[in-house]
């Protein structure tokens, strides 16, 4: 029996509805899909980014891991370091031992040497003595020399004999020339006025005009002479104007005026005034008011200074040997306790050094000219500093001219030209 209209469209609904939720079923199968799919890919992802995150942390190391791996590198270089100079210090030791060795073979082998060398020149020696005393043994006995005598060993004459009182003679000279080399080289090198002079003019070679340096030493050393003595560390000691004592005590030490001597030809302060004896004598004379009188001595203070002991016209003067003990003893105070004959053994070796003194100031010729032009000088009222410092200019370019070839006349006359200064 046909269906209805109503039946086949409720049977055509059904279908399409079934249809309808099939697609459905469909949709939310494949829904469901992508979304688990999406899900695990969001999370493939975070687990690859946390992945670099750790990566990159493991391939920055911290600030604490840095300052460990400097120290290592730092403690590894200190190491390397040490171990290429323990090898250097090997190296130079090792060097130096073998240097050390060479030398001690080298100094063997020259001591071998001259020993062997001495030996043979010993032999010679020998042999020419024995060959002397045999022709001097000839010639007492009157047997004729003649010719050498054939050698009996070469059965012909021995060269070395052909002259030997020559030979002899020849060792002697050489001999005897050593001997005086030697004899000069031993004599006593004491305090020298001529080389001291010497010295200080040849030490100002490189200043101009030399000859006014030379004067200006001089002068202000006999200046602070007269003033302390010997101990040129007193200089700026108790005094009215201690900067320019320090300046003068600088200058003379900056111009080797030592406070002790150690050759013949140092000076010092009293060895200035001794080799420039006329032009102290004269600076005392002018400054003669303000000098003290430090003994009892009735001689002009002028002449109360023990430089003076040379000239023995000055120590013979009435009261000067008074000062001069007495001085003595206070620059040298006597002991309390002595020996037996101690005074007797003082007073000689006061006597010795005084002629000693004189002995040198008799033979230094330069010395007396101008001692001579000094005491001339002092006649004069008119005299003054000026005046000594145009006196030891005049030695000064003496000593230029060279004072070796100097010749005392005692008679000689104070030339009115003799101070002047080229």
């Amino acid at each position: 029996m046909p269906k209805s209209k109503a039946s086949r469209t409720g049977g055509k609904r059904s279908e399409r509805e079934s249809s309808v939720d099939s697609d459905n079923d469909s949709v939310k199968s494949n829904s469901g899909s992508l979304s688990a799919k999406s899900r695990l890919d969001r999370t493939k992802k975070r687990e690859d980014k946390k992945q670099r995150l750790q990566t990159t942390k493991l391939q920055v190391p911290s600030k604490e891991h840095q300052e460990a791996e400097a120290a290592i590198e730092l403690e590894r270089q200190q190491k390397e370091l040490e171990a290429h100079r323990l090898a250097a210090s090997e190296l130079e030791r090792y060097r130096l031992e073998e240097v050390t060795r060479l030398e001690e073979e080298q100094a063997a082998l020259e001591l071998a040497e001259e020993n062997r060398e001495r030996a043979r020149q010993e032999s010679l020696d020998k042999e020419k003595l024995l060959n002397i005393d045999s022709r001097m043994t000839d010639v007492s006995q009157g047997v004729p020399t003649g010719d050498p005598a054939p050698n009996a060993n070469t059965g012909g004459t021995d060269d070395m004999d052909q002259d030997p009182f020559g030979d002899l003679e020849e060792f002697y000279d050489n001999l005897i020339n050593g001997v005086e080399a030697e004899f000069e080289a031993l004599v006593y090198d004491g305090f020298n006025p001529e080389k001291c002079r010497a010295k200080l003019y040849n030490d100002n070679a490189k200043t101009l005009p030399r000859s006014k340096k030379v004067v200006e030493i001089v002068i202000r050393g006999l200046i602070a002479y007269l003033h302390v003595g010997s101990n040129i560390n007193k200089i700026d000691g108790k005094v009215m104007n201690k900067i320019t004592a320090s300046a003068l005590k600088k200058y003379l030490s900056d111009n080797n005026i030592k406070i002790k001597a150690s050759s013949s030809d140092d000076l010092t302060l009293p060895r200035l005034a001794i080799c420039f004896m006329g032009p102290y004598l004269l600076i005392r004379h002018v400054k003669k008011a303000k000098l003290q009188s430090q003994t009892k001595s009735t001689i002009d203070v002028t002449y109360r200074d023990l430089v003076f002991a040379g000239d023995s016209s000055i120590f013979q003067m009435a009261g000067y040997k008074e000062y001069y003990d007495e001085f003595s003893k206070t620059i040298s105070p006597p002991k309390k306790k002595k020996k037996p004959n101690e005074d007797e053994l003082e007073e000689k070796v006061k006597t010795d050094w005084v002629s000693i003194a004189q002995i040198g100031y008799s033979t230094d010729v330069f010395q007396h000219r101008y001692m001579k032009h000094a005491k001339s000088m002092m006649a004069n009222p008119m005299t003054s500093m000026k005046d000594v410092t145009m006196l030891i200019g005049a030695m000064v370019d003496m000593m230029k001219l060279g004072e070796a070839d100097m010749v005392y006349d005692p008679t000689e006359l104070v030339s009115p030209n003799f101070l002047l200064i080229e």
